[in-house]
């Protein structure tokens, strides 16, 4: 499966409230974009942004009971995130900017059964 979308982490929909992750120690004090996630399949799935002007990293919830809670991080990175996932669970996958960043950006998203 692969999906993917162009967007901008300040658009209609976006927010401001998530300043730090518990997966890591500094600052995402820009605006975020999440996105839900349910997979079909167990296996795996990566999370890629490209087309950056900007500093943004991808960082994935664990949609445990139903929260979207930067609490819940079980991967990020700058650019792409893999990370196991179980069918019919949730996982939220979350677009931030470092610092304040602000930016154009595309994420695909690909799965890989196992």
């Amino acid at each position: 499966m692969w999906q993917y979308g162009y967007w901008n982490n300040s658009w209609y929909g976006s927010t401001d409230v998530i300043d730090s992750y518990s997966c890591i120690g500094w600052d995402e004090s820009g605006p975020e974009y999440a996105y839900s996630f349910v997979p079909d399949v167990s296996g795996t799935a990566t999370a890629t942004l490209s087309g950056m002007s900007a500093d943004l990293d991808v960082f994935v919830l664990d949609g445990w009971w139903g929260v979207c809670s930067p609490g819940n991080c079980i991967a990020y990175h700058n650019t792409s995130a893999t990370f196991n996932v179980v069918a019919g669970e949730t996982y939220y996958i979350v677009v931030d900017g470092y610092q304040g960043a602000i930016s154009d950006y595309t994420l695909s998203v690909t799965c890989s059964e196992s």
